[in-house]
């Protein structure tokens, strides 16, 4: 199946491992993050945010297999690297102005 299509038909997001309940935490944050950079103009509170998404998101990777997992837990880890791809694209790209690569 193709995975986009396999995380499009995800009906209710199944978050039981810890790691993907930290994740999924800190992804809804977000908001917070860019409202408090801009309400004080500092920009580190967002870089700050994002440096520590990108370790949530290493912790999770590291202890929660993606592709391998079974398919009542893959679309939802799937949609947690698709979340964090497009909050760490957004925040460096369109709010910093940082380019960043499309794939590494």
């Amino acid at each position: 199946m193709n995975v986009n299509a396999e995380r499009s038909e995800l009906q209710k997001a199944n978050l039981t491992e810890p790691y993907e309940l930290d994740l999924a935490k800190h992804l809804i944050r977000y908001g917070e993050a860019i409202q408090a950079a801009a309400t004080d103009y500092r920009p580190n509170y967002l870089t700050s945010y994002l440096y520590e998404l990108a370790q949530k998101f290493s912790a999770f990777y590291t202890n929660c297999p993606v592709l391998d997992a079974g398919p009542d837990k893959r679309p939802t880890r799937l949609l947690l690297c698709d979340l964090t791809a497009e909050t760490i694209k957004h925040g460096l790209s369109d709010l910093l102005g940082i380019q960043v690569v499309e794939q590494m």
